[in-house]
């Protein structure tokens, strides 16, 4: 949705056309190409200033949510050998954490969601969730009831 957005790139292994189809509906001048396939990679990253890899795959039974925490290093790795890594311009994402986070805030307290804005850091998988639920935007003090069913690290909200 963002104005510095003039095409976006979706790759993936398998089809992400209907993904394409979808994205492209939004109120936005972007636009949005799929590319499929090692053979389509290159031409994907061809031009490329920013790369996100969401790493979304749905999980099985038993597994951890640990993609942005084993993401980011091979990503580091693979463009290392490449001799092309920056650190400067290769980070991890944990969006769903924040705006679970907001979310979670936002009905306890009964405020309008849109104006919540809860840091989160760590990881992303299980106990490395950290929301810095002190640094509220609006703040919003917590009981220690409220506290603990959000923290609680096997919290069926952050699985």
């Amino acid at each position: 949705m963002s104005h510095l957005v003039s095409t976006l790139h979706l790759y993936n292994i398998a089809n992400v056309k209907r993904v394409v189809a979808d994205l492209s509906l939004c109120n936005t001048h972007s636009q949005v190409l799929a590319f499929t396939g090692p053979s389509e990679l290159a031409d994907c990253l061809k031009d490329v200033n920013v790369m996100v890899i969401p790493a979304g795959v749905p999980r099985k039974h038993s597994m951890t949510r640990n993609t942005v925490n084993s993401t980011v290093p091979i990503a580091a790795q693979v463009l290392t050998k490449k001799g092309v890594y920056d650190p400067k311009k290769l980070f991890g994402v944990t969006t769903l954490d924040v705006v679970r986070a907001n979310t979670f805030v936002s009905q306890k307290k009964k405020l309008k969601h849109i104006i919540v804005d809860v840091p989160v850091i760590g990881g992303h998988a299980g106990v490395t969730i950290l929301p810095i639920f002190s640094k509220t935007k609006p703040s919003a003090s917590l009981t220690d009831e409220e506290f603990q069913e959000l923290t609680v690290s096997d919290s069926e909200c952050w699985n």
